[in-house]
């Protein structure tokens, strides 16, 4: 569980029995995944003292190593040499379409912190920069973290997120 920008707590994706190709279509249509799921953040709340205090925290992000999968919105088959980490966001019941800015900085956080999950999937990547690319179900999303780690307790330095916007209009106007 990691608190920066916002409380995420995450959790493998084979430990759940995903593969990361799925859609969040097919995610949302397993109820007993989704109750899994809602089980998790709950307990998590629990352990971060958060109960009673916002039902929409913690969010639960699914990681993994990249594998191939297909953009939810484009169609598209994403690669996998293109990001560091697969990240699939699951709040207020149900899978976040895309990826939440706030997740994406708990995130870049985890990934610079020894000994969580992210950080042990991105650690056996060459990472050149700061910057990490996260793969979700409507693309990636980079998020430049530095961080440091003193008498151990890790401090976030820098979070820096480059969004973008999807087009969902396209015509002309006369006047």
């Amino acid at each position: 569980i990691i608190d920066a920008s916002t409380v995420v707590a995450f959790i493998k994706a084979a430990e759940i029995g995903l593969k990361g190709d799925e859609s969040p279509i097919d995610i949302e249509k397993e109820k007993d995944l989704i109750d899994l799921l809602e089980n998790i953040k709950i307990s998590c709340a629990e352990l971060a003292n958060l109960t009673g205090r916002s039902p929409l925290l913690p969010m639960v992000a699914i990681v993994q190593k990249p594998v191939s999968w297909v953009n939810f919105v484009t169609g598209k088959k994403m690669k996998i040499e293109n990001v560091d980490i697969l990240s699939k966001i699951y709040a207020s019941g149900m899978m976040h379409k895309a990826y939440p800015v706030t997740g994406c900085v708990a995130t870049g956080a985890a990934a610079r912190m020894k000994g969580t999950i992210v950080n042990e999937i991105i650690s056996k990547k060459e990472n050149k920069n700061d910057t990490l690319i996260i793969g979700h179900f409507s693309g990636t999303i980079p998020i430049e973290a530095k961080g440091s780690e003193i008498d151990d307790e890790f401090k976030l330095e820098k979070a820096i997120v480059y969004r973008t916007a999807r087009r969902i209009m396209e015509g002309y106007v006369y006047i």
